[in-house]
């Protein structure tokens, strides 16, 4: 007896949909390390930066990924620092994404730290388009 898509259990949609968005991280993590986004165009470009010419807090984000990914920490720094502080928070929701235990996040999910984040986020891009010492170090090195 076959049973039609509206009978099947809630449990099993879930975990195709785990499976399938691990599936797709996997992925994407593997094109990062393998393909160098400097050298290969196929890959995004910053519409803030091509529009306005300033950079974005994520401007040098594929770069510094790429870079950490091959253990060159200063590199990945040089690009974007924030790659050190995005990619804990994406492998700790995937976690608690997958595993259901709450982490960390859980309890920084609150508007407070989402305002205060996201004022940080705009110091971060006023400071990294600013072209003199010491703020021109947290601009990509392109």
């Amino acid at each position: 007896m076959l049973l039609k898509p509206t009978q099947l259990p809630m449990k099993s949609n879930n975990v195709i949909l785990k499976l399938s968005i691990a599936t797709i991280l996997i992925s994407v993590v593997a094109i990062y390390f393998i393909f160098n986004p400097a050298e290969y165009a196929f890959f995004p470009f910053c519409p803030f930066y091509k529009i306005t010419g300033w950079y974005c807090p994520g401007c040098g984000g594929q770069r510094a990924f790429h870079a950490l990914l091959h253990g060159h920490f200063l590199d990945a720094l040089s690009d974007n620092f924030l790659i050190f502080i995005m990619v804990p928070i994406v492998v700790l929701r995937m976690f608690q994404e997958f595993t259901g235990k709450r982490t960390i996040l859980y309890q920084l999910q609150n508007s407070y730290f989402a305002y205060g984040f996201l004022c940080f986020l705009v110091i971060f891009t006023i400071l990294r388009n600013l072209s003199f010492h010491p703020f021109n170090l947290l601009a990509p090195q392109v």
